[in-house]
């Protein structure tokens, strides 16, 4: 009797270890497969990425883990281009299908769960934003800090946390001023702490987590938007994440851009032949070398050698033209036009100044660059001064 009891209390603990070691493996595996999946996208393998992208919520359905990897894909694309309306559906419905597995799993696990439902808030709160439902933005970007604050909370060394705050802390403190305006009045207009957003994000692009790959992009373009000093740390940061995953184009383009931005021309122009130069590890898509173009274009303008800039924009063909989201369309035109301004071929630069504005009927274009349309058909002045830092 004492044996069979002894056999069976054994039995049940040699069950429970193996079901200890079973989930421990298997989570293992889930982590190693969104961080492989993390490092193909980061090595421009978008196809690899998405295979396994698939596999996770083939293999886990009632988890977030593939769930999530979809949506901050889509959102990536989407702040690539955000006249692509395609991806609405993609976001909408990922981000709810997040916020439904989040709250059948709050119980089993409520950190992982507020995580999760935070950023599908977030992700909804910035296509509500820049499809222009503010209110809607408003309210989901309130749930989604909540949601976030209180996941970092529960378990305050959740890094994915602090990515998604410190991204959601940065742009509620530089919403819009109409919309600042009115949390005067509403309770779910959400308040930031850029300050905050951006020390959780250096916290994070300084770990040795996978995630400190998005972490470093984002803190770059935030950084952008500040002085000079922070513009330097920017270029840097992108230099580093350039020589770690040399495939990556965004990441020479948004490097490439930064130079311009910041008067250092000569460096855009051996930035830019780096990039082109071919070699072993990568092989440039057709749409990134047509970007580059256009930003060469931007150099030469600014160094004074107008004719080489028409040659260089002569060599962007319409089919790469065509391809172009809707910012890479307006940004050619507006250079073309600043060519032919200055080689005085009035005609062609108002044909092309005609073309922004007209596009802006239809889609969104930056204020400052339909800005500079509108003074350009108004006068045909030599000066080329523009910001060029417009997509993430």
């Amino acid at each position: 009797m004492i044996k069979t009891a002894l056999q069976k209390t054994l039995i049940g603990l040699t069950t429970l270890l193996l079901s200890i070691t079973l989930n421990s493996t298997e989570t293992e595996t889930k982590i190693l497969l969104v961080k492989e999946a993390m490092y193909r996208e980061a090595h421009a393998d978008l196809r690899g990425m998405r295979i396994l992208q698939n596999q996770l919520i083939r293999d886990y359905p009632n988890e977030n883990i593939g769930y999530l990897l979809r949506l901050n894909s889509a959102i990536g694309r989407f702040s690539w281009d955000i006249n692509n309306s395609e991806l609405d559906s993609e976001i909408q419905n990922t981000a709810e299908k997040i916020l439904s597995v989040a709250r059948e799993s709050f119980q089993i696990n409520r950190a992982e769960s507020l995580l999760a439902s935070g950023q599908a808030y977030f992700a909804l709160s910035y296509l509500k934003a820049v499809r222009g439902s503010y209110l809607q933005a408003s309210t989901n970007g309130s749930k989604g800090i909540r949601d976030l604050e209180q996941a970092l909370f529960i378990d305050p060394t959740l890094l994915d946390a602090k990515l998604h705050l410190g991204a959601a802390y940065y742009f509620a403190a530089n919403l819009p001023p109409f919309i600042k305006a009115l949390s005067n009045y509403v309770w779910f207009i959400p308040s930031g702490d850029e300050e905050m957003g951006l020390l959780f994000l250096e916290e994070v692009a300084g770990s040795d987590s996978s995630l400190r790959i998005v972490a470093k992009y984002m803190l770059s373009s935030f950084l952008l938007r500040g002085s000079s000093e922070a513009r330097e740390q920017a270029t840097a940061i992108l230099e580093e994440l350039i020589k770690e995953f040399p495939e990556n184009g965004r990441f020479y383009l948004r490097q490439i851009s930064q130079l311009a931005e910041s008067g250092k021309y000569e460096e855009t122009l051996s930035t830019i032949q780096r990039f082109l130069t071919p070699s072993e590890c990568c092989t440039r898509l057709t749409s990134d070398i047509a970007f580059a173009q256009v930003w060469k274009s931007v150099a030469l303008l600014h160094l004074g050698r107008t004719k080489e800039a028409e040659y260089t924009l002569s060599t962007i063909g319409e089919t790469a033209i065509s391809k172009f989201p809707n910012w890479g369309r307006i940004w050619y035109w507006l250079i073309s036009a600043k060519t032919y301004d200055r080689l005085g071929e009035r005609n062609q630069a108002v044909q092309n100044y005609t073309k922004i504005i007209t596009a802006s009927e239809a889609t969104l274009v930056p204020s400052h660059l339909l800005a500079s349309a509108f003074a350009g058909l108004e006068n045909p002045s030599p000066n080329i001064t523009f910001d060029i830092t417009t997509y993430e």
